[in-house]
């Protein structure tokens, strides 16, 4: 199954080919999975304009360059207006619209306020909140949900072949596209780099060489052990109190010693500190007091725990 056909799977996409029948003006796609969110947004602009693809030069993908700037939502403003040329509409597809700021949003909420008949408006978030409420009452939002597990595993094997560990690559995406492609890409990588900082980082001194290789731009990524850290902490919680609910079965010996430094008190504590920082990632927030945050926090609940 490939990433196309497993989107046609998804309970939203039949509202999403309904919208033929009446379309808005402006639709928000709010998922952290990038991948699927995009695919809806394409299947959105086939449904309106049957035949319709991505290299229409009425369909627009914005932003230009990593974040949604003012000079983006300018752009829009200036083109929407405009009769398309090849289309019956024109479609401008804004992904991780959530890295707009205050001024740009209040752009895009003036092109929302007076919609053009000829344009249409997709906004792709990955976290719904860092809309401003007006614009996001003005747009016909879709949520698409996780995939299960025979869904990620048919993807898995058409997309990526094989791979190492494949249960711990689906373990990682949980149960999303763009987390199936990171995971398959680079989830070994911080899944070890991850174990490693989780037995080995026992002083502040410690710190620095880790937040060094997660800030920096290569296998480990930042995202890709966040995932690690909030699977392996929740087997260190089933490992203390239901050893049979453990997700990481192959991985038994390094849970041991991990669970002896982050006991169920400490793994409570730092849940939510994970949870925070996945947030402040989607975000877009920095990513150096991300991971400062997040390891001060870990080592200083571990060492509580140790007294």
């Amino acid at each position: 199954m490939t990433n196309e056909q497993a989107v046609k799977t998804n309970p939203v996409y039949r509202r999403i080919e309904a919208e033929a029948k009446s379309p808005s003006h402006s639709y928000m796609i709010v998922t952290p999975d990038t991948v699927t969110s995009f695919l809806c947004a394409e299947g959105l602009i086939k449904a309106i304009c049957p035949g319709a693809s991505l290299e229409s030069k009425d369909v627009y993908v914005l932003p230009f360059g990593d974040k949604v700037l003012t000079s983006d939502a300018d752009f829009i403003g200036e083109t929407a207006y405009i009769m398309p040329s090849e289309l019956s509409k024109k479609f401008f597809i804004v992904k991780a619209a959530e890295s707009a700021n205050e001024t740009a949003q209040n752009k895009l909420l003036k092109i929302l306020e007076e919609p053009p008949e000829s344009s249409i408006l997709i906004l792709l978030c990955t976290v719904e909140y860092a809309m401003l409420p007006t614009v996001r009452s003005r747009c016909r939002s879709f949520f698409p949900a996780p995939y299960g597990g025979d869904v990620m595993s048919e993807v898995l094997g058409e997309e990526y072949g094989e791979v190492p560990n494949p249960s711990l690559v689906l373990a990682l995406a949980g149960g999303s596209l763009s987390g199936l492609s990171e995971a398959a890409k680079s989830g070994n990588a911080s899944f070890e780099f991850t174990v490693k900082m989780l037995e080995c980082m026992r002083k502040s001194s410690d710190i620095l060489p880790y937040a060094t290789e997660l800030t920096k731009k290569g296998d480990v990524t930042l995202s890709g052990v966040l995932d690690s850290l909030e699977l392996i902490l929740r087997d260190c919680l089933a490992y203390a109190t239901s050893p049979s609910r453990v997700w990481l079965k192959g991985n038994m010996m390094d849970l041991r010693e991990i669970s002896a430094m982050y006991t169920p008190s400490v793994v409570l504590k730092e849940m939510p500190v994970i949870m925070r920082a996945k947030k402040r990632v989607l975000g877009g927030g920095n990513a150096n007091s991300i991971v400062d945050e997040l390891l001060f926090s870990l080592l200083e609940e571990k060492a509580k725990c140790l007294r």
